[in-house]
């Protein structure tokens, strides 16, 4: 008689342990979002983590409730700067989240993935597209991540395509984040070169509607309205002003900086550029590998005329590109960094090394590292930034001699020469006739 007695006995055990790790995995998981709301990420993804793995010990624990504790274990560690740890928990996430959660979480994880410059892994992490009908805020995201990701591809027409569908995709009672998307085609006509004044009209009639436009919000509708091609670089400055820098969160913040900082050279204010540049060179928010922190050293360069701080901004390009895999570099993420112009204008002397390393990056790790040194007499083509637009420019490297730096003029009338010179060979081609060709004289522009 006391064998079914002990067995009940044991029954009851389990039914209150399962209860007792549900309520520790409960408590757990609602302090991790007060910490997340308070802004202490790190503890908020230890302790979601925590939960995470006591709900694990049960096997009665709902995927639903797994997903939101390894979900928000992986944004906090996203926003507290732990790239892997958060990739970690990512794919954790994915493992138990349905099909709509899974949605947002590769749009989290690709984004992330992006903006540590994995851009292969981006991708794989990303597709394939949604299958849910829209209109879909979910959906809209997903088509906004892949906006982003063909713009870090060097591809701003596919992004146009992407952040249209974004747009089409989006309830219409979300209006905070029909406003972002709104910038964000803004801007993808910006690259493109197209005018983008009605686009501004637009962005700034649907911000006097909102009662409370997001601060970072505000601060992407100025950084990129302020680029407008026919505003004055005074108009540009006013635009940025507007802003209160303490209104925005860190991270943006040190973005919008570097921006503002910029329009202060272009309008010839250097002392207040350098004041602004400071809090984001010393920010620990940035890696020493940080794009942004080697523009933002490159403009503290031009606003104290200072070698050292070029040659810091060169170097943190050249981390850049050392820690990129080569597939990142034929889909052309080396356009987000720059480590030559700085020692054009400021560390002339230290410019053929850097450009031999930068230029001979891929070739190098397919030759396991070995660097490759010019024969005879090698020509490398450099385009750089002077005063804010592109240009270009030939180290001549010759065998015993001093290379010689040759500056070739300014990009945009290059580019046109070359739209000419092709243009004009199309016009030959199709104009050929019985086996001949017939001269067509260049169109001027």
């Amino acid at each position: 008689m006391r064998k079914p007695f002990l067995f009940l006995a044991l029954s009851l055990g389990i039914v209150t342990l399962h209860a007792d790790l549900q309520s520790q995995a409960l408590n757990l998981h609602q302090k991790a979002v007060e910490k997340f709301h308070e802004g202490d990420p790190n503890t908020s993804s230890q302790l979601a983590a925590q939960s995470y793995l006591l709900l694990k010990q049960d096997s009665n624990s709902k995927n639903d409730d797994l997903t939101a504790c390894s979900g928000l274990s992986a944004q906090a560690a996203r926003n507290a700067g732990n790239f892997p740890r958060a990739q970690k928990w990512f794919r954790i996430a994915l493992t138990h989240a349905n099909p709509t959660d899974s949605i947002i979480y590769r749009s989290e994880l690709a984004e992330m993935l992006m903006k540590n410059g994995n851009l292969e892994e981006a991708w794989n992490s990303l597709e394939p597209a949604p299958e849910i009908p829209p209109p879909s805020a979910i959906l809209s995201q997903w088509y906004q991540t892949q906006a982003k990701l063909h713009l870090a591809c060097g591809l701003p027409s596919q992004a146009k395509i992407s952040i249209e569908k974004a747009l089409s995709s989006l309830p219409a009672t979300q209006s905070q984040n029909k406003l972002a998307l709104s910038i964000d085609a803004a801007g993808i006509n910006l690259r493109l070169n197209q005018p983008i004044s009605a686009e501004i009209k637009d962005i700034q009639s649907q911000i006097n509607n909102l009662s409370e436009p997001h601060p970072e919000i505000l601060s992407a509708f100025y950084s990129m309205a302020a680029q407008a091609p026919h505003l004055t670089a005074a108009k540009s400055l006013s635009f940025l002003k507007k802003i209160d820098l303490e209104s925005i969160p860190e991270p943006a913040r040190l973005t919008f900086s570097v921006t503002l900082a910029e329009a202060y050279l272009k309008n010839a204010k250097p002392q207040l550029a350098s004041k602004t540049l400071a809090p984001v060179i010393s920010s620990e928010l940035l890696p020493d590998d940080h794009p942004l922190l080697s523009q933002a050293l490159s403009l503290m360069a031009d606003a104290n005329n200072d070698e050292s701080f070029a040659l810091q901004s060169s170097k943190v390009a050249l981390r850049w590109l050392e820690q990129s895999n080569d597939s990142d570099l034929l889909l052309g993420l080396q356009r987000t960094v720059d480590p030559l112009s700085p020692l054009i204008k400021h560390a002339p002397t230290h410019l053929p090394t850097t450009a031999l390393s930068s230029q001979n990056h891929a070739l190098r790790k397919r030759l396991n590292g070995k660097t490759t040194l010019p024969t005879k007499q090698t020509i490398l083509y450099l385009i750089y930034s002077k005063n804010f637009k592109k240009h270009y420019g030939a180290l001549v490297f010759q065998q015993s001699q001093k290379p010689i730096w040759i500056e070739l003029g300014p990009a945009q009338k290059i580019h046109k020469r070359i739209f000419n010179t092709i243009y004009t060979a199309e016009r030959t081609i199709a104009g050929k006739n019985n086996g001949g060709y017939r001269l067509i004289v260049p169109l001027t522009l």
